[in-house]
């Protein structure tokens, strides 16, 4: 990789910075990371805009420094429109997802904040796409975990959920309430709902348990499944 750039330091206080910087990496295989980098404002408070890539996802990022507090990140705003799941993993659908992150950071390795996602062209699973249309959400995380609060999603044709969900050395806990869960929106060959209830998920890669409570009209549902080895155990 390589970095180059310019700076002036002011001599007397408060001691003003300004910076350009130009950062190209290629240490992440098929994510080559080029991002060009202004910082400005007095030593104690500085003001940082970052415009680059990585890989095909562009990406932007506003920072409020503070270097010389115990907490030197005092706020975060980043963006990326156009990001394209399947880029991540081909089995996942194509999307052109705007994501947005306001945040502060605590301490030097954890990230507290809100999350925004939008996506222009929700549709069913099946026609290989993301039934989303938008979410909400809090968020904590750190260098093991991820958790969401206080999450709310626009399934558009499908309803609407609202919950929780984290993400720990490799478990996954979910708790959610459906409005209007219409399975057909989900997937095409399902068919048409309007259901109301819960969905608790939990479990890693190898096994997930999941528990749902769902009415619609005059009908209701209770049960449990266990899902192992490519198997699916109706429980209860």
């Amino acid at each position: 990789g390589s970095v180059q750039g310019e700076a002036t330091l002011g001599a007397v206080s408060p001691m003003p910075l300004q910076a350009r910087l130009r950062i190209n990496s290629e240490r992440i295989q098929g994510w080559p990371i080029s991002a060009g980098i202004e910082v400005s404002g007095p030593l104690t408070h500085l003001a940082a805009t970052i415009e680059g890539s990585a890989g095909t996802l562009p990406f932007s990022a506003q920072l409020e420094l503070v270097p010389f507090e115990d907490e030197p990140v005092k706020t975060l705003v980043a963006r990326s429109s156009a990001v394209d799941m399947a880029a991540f993993d081909a089995r996942l659908p194509a999307t052109t997802l705007v994501v947005e992150l306001r945040a502060q950071l605590r301490g030097f390795d954890s990230l507290i904040g809100e999350v925004s996602v939008n996506n222009p062209q929700p549709g069913p699973v099946d026609r290989k796409r993301l039934p989303l249309k938008a979410l909400h959400s809090k968020f904590i995380a750190d260098g093991n975990a991820l958790e969401l609060q206080d999450a709310t999603l626009d399934l558009e044709d499908a309803g609407e959920a609202a919950g929780r969900a984290s993400y720990r050395d490799g478990l996954l806990e979910l708790d959610v309430d459906v409005r209007r869960l219409d399975l057909r929106s989900l997937y095409g060959s399902l068919r048409a709902t309007r259901l109301s209830g819960n969905i608790r998920v939990e479990g890693g890669k190898e096994r997930q348990r999941v528990a749902a409570r769902l009415r619609e009209a005059n009908l209701s549902f209770e049960g449990e499944a266990l899902i192992a080895e490519r198997r699916v155990r109706i429980e209860r």
